[in-house]
């Protein structure tokens, strides 16, 4: 719909001054109207000049953020979902086979500290404490 509405008002302002020009013509005398666009060609031209570099600019960053930008996001958000992917099933896996997290404190963090003490001592790493 804009196309078309544009196309017909472009359209009807080329026909409107293509009559201009020919009543110019017949008369042997320049028009009000045709001496003011005249005098705007110039200004015109430079105005259709920065629009071009503008609209360049713009499909150049249009072009950059398609082409660069997005394939880049999309990897790392398709990385970062891998990698939650692969937690969430090693985090299973552990629970099937009966792994448990262990709590900072407790008898069982107090075993493996002292179990790794030993291990350090050259020891093998049984805990033989009189209980």
């Amino acid at each position: 719909m804009t196309t078309v509405v544009l196309f017909g008002s472009s359209s009807i302002l080329a026909g409107l001054i293509l009559i201009l020009k020919w009543f110019e013509l017949r008369s042997g005398k320049n028009g009000f109207l045709l001496l003011l666009l005249n005098k705007l060609n110039p200004h015109a031209e430079s105005l259709i000049q920065k629009l071009r570099l503008g609209a360049l600019q713009i499909v150049q960053t249009i072009r950059y953020i398609v082409l660069v930008r997005i394939p880049g996001a999309l990897d790392n958000a398709v990385e970062k979902a891998r990698m939650s992917a692969v937690r969430e099933l090693e985090s299973r896996k552990g629970m099937l086979l009966g792994r448990r997290d262990i709590t900072s404190r407790g008898s069982v963090s107090f075993f493996l500290r002292k179990m790794n003490e030993n291990k350090q001592n050259g020891e093998r790493g049984e805990i033989n404490d009189p209980l």
